[in-house]
């Protein structure tokens, strides 16, 4: 039996299928975008979905890139540092990762509510709409699965909301349009500047080199923390998915 597992790196396409051919796919990380669900049921192909826990170690990445964006951050000059008491932040996506995110960030003091279509209306701490959650906020986290429907969840409207504020996005690199990305995190374009937190330097695609381009410039200027998707990968998260693949290979 053919097994192959996929990771977040890994695009199960039908043509993957088709040159590999496999019994089984192993889902090794928590997002479903990069797997073809419905051409594997079409082929009677098992996929197993690993039960490993990233949400610790993704929370604490994301809070550590605020932290970093704006506490600690080593390119500030003066008193530019700013204390997060006080302050309010909005994540997008109230799931595992959301509400601990959620949980670390009430411990310094900044009040939290969620924007996500699918939480009950009736949720105290919910916003209706995007709009009113960015125009609320100071720091806006991206903890959402991608789907069809939000792709390029964060664009032109949503950065004009966003403007002298952080944006941190530890979830998929397509939620935010990369054309605006690279319109508004240009550090040459104060005040229209938005501080971001991007955990995805490889996902970019080759014709959003600008994008790329002005996050590298963001980064050396302290107004961007950029790392290559790896919000996840702390030892403990590593073990995890390690010893739940091997434990998916054998079933």
């Amino acid at each position: 039996m053919k097994v192959i597992v996929a990771d977040e790196n890994t695009r199960v396409t039908k043509e993957l299928l088709d040159s590999q051919k496999p019994s089984r796919i192993v889902n090794s990380c928590r997002g479903r975008d990069h797997i073809d669900y419905a051409e594997c049921e079409k082929r009677g192909i098992e996929v197993v979905e690993t039960d490993y826990e990233p949400a610790n170690s993704v929370a604490d990445h994301a809070v550590a890139m605020l932290l970093q964006l704006t506490v600690l951050n080593p390119k500030a000059r003066g008193a530019d540092g700013e204390e997060l008491a006080g302050k309010k932040a909005l994540v997008i996506g109230g799931g595992e990762i959301g509400t601990r995110i959620q949980a670390r960030l009430y411990g310094f003091g900044v009040e939290t509510r969620y924007y996500d279509p699918y939480i009950p209306e009736e949720y105290e701490e919910l916003f209706h709409t995007l709009r009113e959650g960015l125009e609320w906020c100071d720091y806006a986290f991206l903890a959402c699965p991608l789907t069809p429907e939000n792709k390029h969840l964060i664009g032109y409207q949503e950065f004009l909301r966003l403007k002298g504020k952080v944006l941190i996005n530890i979830a998929r690199a397509e939620l935010v349009d990369p054309y605006y990305l690279g319109l508004f995190a240009n550090p040459l374009r104060n005040p229209g500047l938005v501080r971001i937190g991007w955990d995805f330097a490889r996902e970019l695609q080759a014709e959003d080199w600008k994008a790329r381009e002005v996050l590298l410039h963001a980064q050396a200027a302290g107004t961007a923390v950029v790392t290559a998707h790896e919000a996840w990968r702390t030892r403990e998260a590593v073990a995890r998915r390690e010893k739940a693949v091997k434990e998916a290979r054998k079933e």
